[in-house]
C-alpha cells in the first residue's frame, strides 16, 4: 500500500518550508502527498501560493473541521508548520482521537522552523515537544536544545538536524517577467568566494551584476528606516547602470503574510518618487529561488533568504545601517562576517562569509533532510512490525508541569473543538484589536472597513 502524507499551515510564511520538508518525504517514501492551508485572518493569496511551488493538491479547511473529519487519521505522516499553540493544540488533539479509534497505527507527526530561531527559542522548542521528530536547522540549535531539553528533565531524541529547510528548497529555473535578454551573464561570479570588505581589487568582469534586496514585513518597523533604504538601493541603481537592482517584497500592495507590514516598500517608492524609476531598478514578485538563479548578491536587514543565496553560491550581506539589535534580528548573523552597510555596497565592497559559522547554522553537509527521511521510514516500519502503535513522545506541558497552561490548551472533556481551534474573540478583544489596527495604519484600516462592508451587502 502506498503511503500518504498530509502537510498543514497556517499562514504564507509556514507554507513553503511545511511543503519543502513534506514533498522531500514523498519522493523518498514514495508517498502521495496533499496540502492543507488553515484559512486565517491574514490570509494566503494565489500568488502565494504559487510563488511557494506547491505542487501537489492542495485544500483549505479549519482545524475544526479537519478534526471533525478525523482527516489526519488518514495519513502516514502529518507535517505540521504552525504557531506554537497550534502546534500543541493539534499534537493533544491527535493523541485524543488516535486514542478513541482503536487503530493499530497511527500517523506520524513532525514540525520545525520556518526559518533561522533568533528569538522565542526554548518557548518555541517547548511548544513542539512531544512530535515525533523536530526538524533541527544546525549543529548550534541542536546542542542548545538537547542542554535545555536535559536541564528540564524532557528527552531530546525527537531532534533531527536537517539543516534549514528553504536552504534546501529545489532551484526554479524560472526568470523573471521583466528580465531583458540585454543584461550581464549572473553566473560569472556566483561560484566565487565571497569578497573581504577591504578587497576592491578585484577583475572588472568578476564585479556584481544583479543586486536583490530582500525585504521583511516588519523588519525594520520604522517608516523613516524604509524610506533610508530604498533611497541607497536608488543611489546604488544610479550609481551603477550596468547592474540590475531588484527589490523583493514579502507580498503584494495590500497582500497579507503572518505579520502585518505597515509601510510596503513599493507604496512607499510611489509615494516619493512616483512613476520615476532608474531603468535597471525593478519591484520583483514571484518565487525568490527563480531570482537567486540569475542573482550575484542578495542583501537584507536579517531575512533567511540570505542562507538561500548562500546554499547556492551567491553573496550576501547583511546590513547595519539601522543597527545591529534584538529587535531586527540581525544579532543572529554574529560571527558570520556579513555585515556590511549600503556605503560599503555603493563603495564595492562585499564581505566575505566566514565558512565554519556557516557550517555551524544550518549548511554543513551532513545537514539535510535525507536525516529526515530515514528516521520517518524506521518509525514506520517499526510501527507495521511490532502491529501496535507507536508510543507518543512525552507532551512537556503536562497538566502536572503546566497545569494552568495545559487546560487553556487541550481542555478536550469540557470544551468542543471549534473552542480549540477557533475560540472566540471577546467584545474588548476586537475592539481592542481594531484600535491597534487604527493606530498603526489609519488608510489600511479604512480600505478593510469598506471591503467588509461592500462584501456584507
Amino acid at each position: 500500500m502506498q503511503r500518504s502524507i498530509l502537510f498543514i499551515a497556517d499562514s504564507e510564511s509556514q507554507l513553503r518550508p511545511a511543503y519543502v520538508v513534506a514533498s522531500h518525504l514523498a519522493r523518498h517514501l514514495n508517498a502521495s502527498l496533499v496540502g492543507n492551508v488553515v484559512p486565517q485572518k491574514s490570509g494566503i493569496s494565489g500568488r502565494q501560493v504559487a510563488s511557494a511551488g506547491i505542487e501537489c493538491p492542495l485544500v483549505s479547511r479549519t482545524m475544526r473541521r479537519l478534526m471533525e473529519e478525523e482527516t489526519p487519521l488518514n495519513f502516514d505522516v502529518v507535517v505540521a508548520f504552525l504557531t506554537g499553540t497550534s502546534l500543541l493544540h493539534l499534537l493533544t488533539r491527535m493523541q485524543a482521537m488516535v486514542g478513541l479509534s482503536n487503530q493499530q497505527r497511527r500517523p506520524i507527526l513532525i514540525t520545525g522552523y520556518n526559518g533561522v530561531v533568533y528569538e522565542r527559542h526554548l518557548e518555541g522548542l517547548l511548544w513542539r515537544v512531544g512530535y515525533d521528530l523536530i526538524c533541527v536547522n544546525s549543529k548550534h540549535d541542536e546542542k542548545q536544545m538537547s542542554a535545555w531539553l536535559k536541564t528540564l528533565g524532557a528527552s531530546s531524541s525527537s531532534l533531527v538536524r536537517t539543516g534549514l529547510v528553504l536552504a534546501q528548497s529545489p532551484a526554479s529555473p524560472a526568470v523573471p517577467a521583466d528580465a531583458t535578454q540585454s543584461e550581464a551573464d549572473p553566473k560569472a561570479s556566483n561560484g566565487r568566494v565571497m569578497d573581504s570588505l577591504d578587497d576592491q581589487d578585484e577583475p572588472e568582469e568578476e564585479r556584481r551584476k544583479t543586486l536583490l534586496f530582500a525585504t521583511q514585513a516588519i523588519v525594520p518597523k520604522l517608516k523613516k528606516e524604509r524610506l533610508y533604504i530604498l533611497g541607497k538601493l536608488v543611489q546604488y541603481a544610479e550609481q551603477f547602470p550596468d547592474r540590475l537592482v531588484y527589490i523583493k517584497p514579502r507580498t503584494l500592495p495590500g497582500e497579507r503574510t503572518f505579520h502585518q507590514e505597515d509601510y510596503h516598500y513599493e507604496a512607499l517608492y510611489r509615494e516619493i518618487y512616483g512613476t520615476w524609476q532608474p531603468p535597471n531598478l525593478h519591484f520583483a514578485y514571484g518565487a525568490l529561488s527563480s531570482y537567486l538563479d540569475k542573482t550575484d548578491l542578495l542583501v537584507t536587514v536579517s531575512s533567511t533568504a540570505v542562507f538561500e543565496a548562500l546554499s547556492r553560491g551567491v553573496r550576501g550581506a547583511i546590513l547595519t545601517d539601522v543597527g545591529i539589535k534584538e529587535s531586527l534580528g540581525n544579532h543572529f548573523y554574529l560571527g558570520s562576517n556579513l555585515y556590511a552597510t549600503m556605503d560599503d555596497l555603493i563603495a564595492d565592497r562585499v564581505p566575505r562569509v566566514d565558512q565554519q559559522w556557516l557550517n555551524e547554522q544550518g549548511l554543513a553537509s551532513e545537514d539535510n533532510l535525507d536525516n529526515l527521511s530515514r528516521r520517518v521510514d524506521a518509525l514506520l516500519k517499526k510501527q507495521a512490525k511490532d502491529g501496535k502503535l507507536l508510543e507518543w513522545p512525552p507532551i512537556f506541558y503536562t497538566a502536572q508541569y503546566a497545569p494552568h497552561l495545559h487546560e487553556a490548551t487541550t481542555p478536550f472533556n469540557s470544551m468542543p473543538a471549534q473552542r480549540i481551534f477557533e475560540a472566540p474573540r471577546t467584545f474588548v478583544d476586537n475592539t481592542t484589536r481594531k484600535l491597534n489596527k487604527l493606530r498603526r495604519n489609519p488608510t489600511l484600516f479604512l480600505k478593510d472597513a469598506v471591503r467588509k462592508r461592500t462584501t456584507s451587502e
